[in-house]
């Protein structure tokens, strides 16, 4: 693949206080590029990192000057073992340390982009049978931190409340109470135009992202960038951008069509006195492919209108069958053909521009696809606006898993465990004892 541009990467280091600045690192002080996902209502994966410098970089030599491993000179009566720096390299310690944070830049022919935020964790030291050591250093997203911090009031209190607030207020409430690096701004989170009521208890601040997406109408998605904001947005209108690419910019293209995670049918416990239990059906999805069953219990909700609000909203994300699209973007620092990967963030769209412009009913084998999107061939349905779930960064490309749906069926199994866990708290006082 001929390179086009030379595409730059920089890593910015802060010390774990948040007093400022530790280092910078470049594209050669690790083996590997940076690699990661960023999902639709979530954030980024773990990233790993292995070292450029291996074991005998660092040994005790009288002839050195001593620092400990983050750079600095040994204390008056310090007794352990101190490492070399060799010339050129020392600032790969300098303020490398755990609980560091780190910024990942990309600097490129569109110009320069943070496309990784996170914090340092840890590291592993392996060994081969043919001599060779490595060290791999482990950074995890800024987003983790909100799964640690309890949503609480200005007074420590853990039952936080909203009356008829927009779910985007509600975000941003979220955001300010849980005092991390993750924020937003004007352009990130935009306003729902609906109001909403509910009740936090004894949240986590991630907990409460994850549940105040429901509580917005069809369409709408959140997650966190690389560039530590939180991005709200409604896949249905101008909030999102729309990329057109032609067939010979993609790498791979793979198609999947299932109906295995379909929901059409749900029974509904809230709370009240007496509780809210309800049975919600989508018929239309049910006449075509049968009844497909969910049960969703949330105590806090106490009011129907609010139950009718997430249930539908679940309805109208898992009715139908699901058109999963997975394709390889070159970046286009390295092909003519390629595509600028910074660009596309979750909940954008993509259009595949190809030859085949038939939109006729097809009938593979046995198989007669029956409503919306599933009655088109494969050529003709990658001309519709597809929704981007998910992107794995690889540097030199971009692997995008894409719908036509929004659902959140990956996450029904952690949902589960959290509702049990809220539960068990559902009747504990308003703040805690210390």
């Amino acid at each position: 693949m001929a390179v086009k541009f030379e595409k730059k990467i920089r890593y910015k280091v802060f010390f774990p206080d948040g007093s400022g600045y530790g280092a910078t690192m470049n594209g050669t002080d690790f083996k590997n590029y940076p690699e990661f996902t960023l999902d639709i209502n979530g954030g980024l994966s773990e990233m790993k990192l292995t070292s450029s410098y291996g074991f005998n970089d660092w040994w005790y030599d009288d002839t050195e000057i001593m620092t400990y491993p983050w750079g600095t000179t040994p204390e008056e009566g310090y007794t352990g073992k101190l490492l070399k720096t060799p010339k050129g390299k020392q600032r790969f310690f300098d303020g490398f340390t755990i609980g560091a944070k780190i910024e990942v830049w990309v600097d490129d022919i569109d110009g320069e982009t943070q496309i990784y935020s996170g914090i340092y964790t840890g590291f592993e030291f392996s060994y081969a049978e043919n001599g060779e050591r490595e060290s791999v250093h482990h950074f995890i997203p800024n987003i983790s931190i909100l799964a640690a911090r309890i949503l609480k009031d200005g007074s420590d209190n853990t039952t936080v409340a909203f009356n008829s607030q927009d779910p985007a207020d509600i975000f941003k409430y979220i955001l300010n109470s849980a005092n991390t690096d993750v924020t937003y701004n004007a352009d990130s989170i935009f306003e729902t135009g609906v109001s909403r009521t509910y009740s936090f208890n004894a949240y986590t601040c991630l907990e409460a992202l994850r549940q105040t997406i429901k509580l917005t109408p069809n369409g709408w998605i959140w997650f966190v960038g690389g560039d530590d904001l939180l991005y709200l947005k409604n896949t249905n209108n101008g909030n999102v951008t729309t990329h057109r690419l032609s067939m010979n910019k993609l790498i791979s293209f793979k198609v999947e069509k299932s109906i295995a995670l379909i929901r059409n049918s749900v029974i509904f416990l809230g709370g009240g006195d007496p509780p809210i239990y309800k049975k919600y059906d989508a018929t239309g999805s049910q006449n075509s492919f049968g009844v497909w069953e969910e049960k969703i219990a949330d105590e806090s909700v106490t009011d129907e209108d609010t139950a009718d609000v997430i249930v539908n909203r679940f309805l109208g994300d898992n009715k139908i069958g699901f058109n999963y699209f997975t394709i390889e973007i070159a970046d286009s620092n390295f092909s003519d053909n390629g595509y600028d990967i910074e660009s596309i963030k979750p909940g954008d769209k993509i259009i595949v521009d190809t030859q085949n412009f038939d939109f006729g009913y097809t009938i593979w084998g046995n198989f007669y696809w029956g409503i919306d999107y599933w009655l088109y061939d494969f050529y003709a349905i990658s001309g519709i606006e597809m929704i981007v779930k998910k992107i794995n960064y690889k540097f030199t490309s971009l692997i995008v898993d894409c719908a036509y749906m929004i659902d959140n069926q990956e996450q029904r199994i952690e949902d589960i465990q959290r509702d049990l866990t809220n539960y068990r708290f559902k009747d504990a006082p308003s703040t805690p004892t210390t």
